[in-house]
């Protein structure tokens, strides 16, 4: 499990209008409806696992995206997440 480190200054808390906003998906991954959801460095999203060192919180998923199917590729679907902080 990751570890986290305790927080030791004060942060500005980033608010967007209520609903969901899209994120395109990571390749060859799978993101189900009301899991936790992360940006990877390449900036797509992709389900936090446990192992998320240096990826970015971006909310939860409103929905199942499946980017596993043939064809698929990084940004070649989009996801809606909720409780964006990003």
């Amino acid at each position: 499990m990751a570890a986290y480190a305790v927080s030791t200054v004060a942060r500005p808390v980033k608010q967007r209008e209520p609903g969901a906003v899209a994120f395109p998906v990571a390749d060859n991954v799978t993101i189900r409806k009301g899991c936790f959801v992360m940006a990877s460095a390449a900036g797509y999203a992709t389900p936090a696992d446990g192992t998320t060192d240096g990826l970015v919180f971006l909310g939860i998923a409103d929905e199942t995206v499946d980017n596993t199917l043939p064809g698929h590729a990084a940004g070649g679907k989009h996801i809606r997440v909720v409780g964006c902080t990003g």
